[in-house]
């Protein structure tokens, strides 16, 4: 064989090896992002979940806040954030005056302002934003509460201090304005509960097809 068609051969052979290895590279890639996206898309709506098995549960408790002082503020806040994810909060209620568990809170609260936006990147179509707003709903829920709860403390403390009626010390501080706001915020998540809740599963869909996309991909073949 002359030497030409030999060096040529290898040539071809060199780079029909080198672009398969860039298709594989690309193809592996690609699965790789899938992956975690089914990944930030899983564990975002298994967080989402534990919110509205929480809202769901306790929603009855927000018309304590309708007519007078609420003074299970407290119980309700823990009853709220009852989970994994949010049970460290419950020290931030009961401990209003101290900055160390505020900023624990705050951090906390930023986080599930960050997830709120973050399912408006990872998922599709309009019906995501019904679960967006949703999250940024909870999370503006616990900060009225908490708020309302600082007041609350405040005039148990200046009722031991001055010994007013209950009612003079909730006009200093506000109270029914206070408790308003948790009212309104309460509200409104339950509006945006039941909204979230009609297309749940339309949400849920795009977790389990590109789940199958992966199975796809991984096996060879369509299962």
């Amino acid at each position: 064989m002359e030497k030409w068609i030999y060096e040529l051969i290898l040539s071809v052979i060199t780079v029909a090896g080198t672009i398969i290895a860039l298709v594989q590279t690309r193809q592996q890639m690609r699965l790789s992002n899938k992956q975690a996206l089914f990944e930030k898309r899983l564990n975002t709506y298994m967080f989402v979940k534990g919110l509205m098995e929480l809202c769901n549960s306790n929603k009855a408790h927000f018309r304590e806040y309708r007519d007078d002082v609420c003074l299970s503020n407290t119980i309700i806040f823990c009853f709220l954030t009852n989970n994994s994810y949010l049970k460290e909060l419950g020290d931030a209620i009961n401990n209003s005056s101290d900055d160390n568990y505020r900023v624990k809170l705050l951090k906390k609260l930023e986080e599930i302002k960050s997830t709120a936006t973050r399912i408006e990147l990872i998922f599709r179509g309009k019906k995501r934003f019904f679960c967006s707003e949703f999250v940024s709903d909870y999370g503006e829920v616990l900060w009225r509460m908490y708020q309302y709860q600082i007041v609350c403390d405040k005039i148990e403390e200046e009722g031991h201090k001055r010994k007013l009626e209950l009612e003079n010390l909730c006009g200093i501080y506000r109270e029914p304005n206070y408790r308003k706001d948790v009212y309104d915020a309460m509200n409104k998540l339950v509006e945006s509960y039941y909204k979230l809740e009609k297309v749940e599963d339309k949400i849920r869909k795009q977790i389990v097809l590109k789940y199958e996309v992966l199975k796809y991909n991984i096996f060879g073949g369509k299962l």
